[in-house]
């Protein structure tokens, strides 16, 4: 009776998988659920092909329960889901190369997986011991990516208006998950009384691993260029003269032209209007006006905030929409950390 119900759970959490693997899949390729909120990046669509591809592993998966004698239908699954790391690394790199592609490293990434899904399906008993390998392989890029990307988040604030829209944090969080796996399923692969219920286990915790990265990616900013990033990271401490004039003209920009309105203001953009280049206005910044980039944008849009609780009836949980702000909850902890208070407290106090 015992196995009857483990293969019935087995078999619901399969579908259950399947069926994520599709429909998140067919969003971040297509936007057929929610076509305004649909993030429309490289890093977006390399993981909708690796879900929709994943869907056709947990098809063989299933299939593999439910017909006799189709055991090499789990192999065929195993194989894919080893051919869908190189897709994994490639999100990675994305994210490490701010979402360009990765051309030239493309081989060097893919051929530790591809080499590990051939070696597969020619020795099916290695199974076990090849997905380790490349779980390992793959665990070892992203503490890469990882550590790289840790390094770029106190640039954020003089990049982006919004920083906490992409910092990419959550990327340690997945290294976690990767971690909290393998303890997990060595449990189950050690404990004889958990064995049966390994591929439950499995399926339920990879729904959960992939709602979290898609929740993620569905919100990812398109970040500025790779050249962009890379000149702010070098020339953090460039020694540059700076013209007021253009300081004044800044203030324009943000006064009479609202620039702060962009919720997804960057700093490529200012300097395009600007007519400059980014070490320069990075360095306006921080050594003329004494700010950042974000801190500047978003005092224009607390002040516009303020206004508008001051003169207007408008509700609290509207009015990030007419400031430029991402979101309430960015709209929220900005207006804290400015003024000291929050947007009704200090509506209250107003009146």
């Amino acid at each position: 009776m015992s196995i009857d119900i483990v293969t019935y759970l087995s078999g619901v959490s399969s579908t259950i998988y399947a069926v994520i693997c599709l429909l998140c899949g067919l969003q971040l390729c297509f936007g057929i659920f929610t076509q305004h909120r649909r993030a429309n990046t490289y890093l977006s669509n390399i993981m909708g092909c690796c879900l929709l591809i994943l869907f056709g592993s947990a098809m063989c998966y299933m299939l593999s329960n439910l017909l006799p004698d189709a055991g090499y239908l789990y192999r065929i699954g195993a194989s894919i889901d080893m051919f869908i790391f190189i897709g994994y690394a490639m999100m990675g790199y994305a994210l490490y190369t701010n979402n360009e592609s990765p051309k030239t490293k493309l081989i060097a990434l893919a051929s530790p997986f591809a080499l590990c899904a051939i070696l597969n399906t020619c020795f099916p008993d290695w199974l076990t011991v090849l997905f380790f390998v490349a779980e390992a392989i793959l665990f070892t890029y992203f503490i890469y990516f990882g550590i790289a990307l840790q390094r770029r988040e106190r640039l954020l604030g003089d990049i982006y208006s919004d920083p906490e829209a992409h910092s990419l944090r959550w990327i340690w969080t997945t290294i976690g998950l990767f971690v909290g796996w393998w303890i997990v399923s060595g449990l189950f692969q050690l404990l004889p009384a958990l064995h049966p219920w390994y591929n439950v286990a499995t399926f339920a915790y990879m729904t959960v691993l992939l709602l979290f990265v898609f929740a993620k990616v569905s919100n990812y900013k398109q970040p500025v260029s790779l050249a962009t990033q890379q000149e702010m990271e070098d020339d953090e401490n460039a020694d540059v003269n700076v013209n007021v004039d253009q300081v004044v003209r800044l203030r324009e920009l943000l006064e009479q032209e609202q620039l702060y309105l962009n919720p997804d203001l960057t700093v490529e953009d200012v300097v395009k209007h600007l007519g400059t280049n980014t070490k320069y206005f990075s360095t306006m910044l921080h050594k003329q006006m004494n700010t950042s980039f974000s801190r500047l944008v978003n005092e224009y849009r607390v002040e516009r905030a303020k206004s508008i609780l001051a003169h207007t009836d408008t509700k609290v949980e509207f009015i990030h929409e007419r400031c430029g702000f991402n979101s309430r909850q960015s709209f929220h902890r900005v207006f804290v950390k400015l003024t000291g208070q929050t947007p009704s407290e200090w509506r209250e106090k107003k009146d």
